[in-house]
């Protein structure tokens, strides 16, 4: 990184996006890979994890416009 003039303060604090271009400065293909790979996961955990949840939300809110009407 030092060859590239890339300084890093935190990693904690960059985005994904900083960190693709921090390993692209470096030619780090791998390490790419790797962390598009665990970003991908966690997408797909959100992903599914919203597919399920709505149809108990739609659960939820027909038994609350029941009790509307009753």
């Amino acid at each position: 990184m030092n060859e590239n003039n890339v300084k890093l303060d935190s990693l904690t604090a960059l985005t994904v996006n900083s960190v693709l271009r921090v390993y692209a400065a470096e030619s780090d293909v791998r390490s790419m890979q790797k962390l598009l790979a665990g970003c991908e996961a966690i997408t797909m955990l959100h992903v599914r994890t919203a597919l399920d949840m709505v149809p108990r939300e739609k659960q939820e809110s027909i038994g609350s416009e029941r009790s509307r009407v009753v």
